[in-house]
């Protein structure tokens, strides 16, 4: 009985620890204390475990797209925030400021986003300012 009872504690800590380790960093994927800003047009949008996200389109000044991943928080987050699988629609226009990728070109973790056409503004609380002021 004594085995069995080590055994079990040894496992619920390898789990415990497996799931710690699974989840990563904001900081380690992308950019600290940088923010860029962009103007896109959404194409897709992903309501999916574990991070929704919007895949977008800029318009360049010479016509040409720029595909962009736009990473939100997690999809409980963005539960309680108020998303659904509807919150943003292809052809929805948004002004999006983020955190840009180390790795991955035009990816950015989303920070504000907003939809001017309804005045829908989403806004990560993390603490970080990001104002001009």
């Amino acid at each position: 009985m004594k085995h069995r009872s080590v055994t079990v504690l040894c496992v619920c800590q390898l789990l415990l620890v497996g799931g710690v380790g699974a989840h990563h960093s904001i900081d380690a994927d992308f950019t600290p204390g940088s923010a860029v800003t962009i103007n896109v047009v959404v194409t897709d949008f992903r309501f999916i475990n574990p991070h929704p996200y919007v895949k977008a389109a800029e318009r360049g000044s010479a016509g040409n797209a720029t595909e962009w991943m736009l990473m939100l928080d997690d999809r409980w987050e963005m539960v309680e925030a108020g998303f659904t699988r509807s919150t943003f629609q292809p052809g929805d226009e948004l002004i999006v400021t983020g955190r840009p990728s180390r790795r991955e070109p035009n990816t950015l973790y989303v920070r504000i986003m907003e939809r001017p056409s309804d005045g829908f503004v989403y806004q990560e609380d993390d603490g970080e300012d990001y104002d001009d002021d």
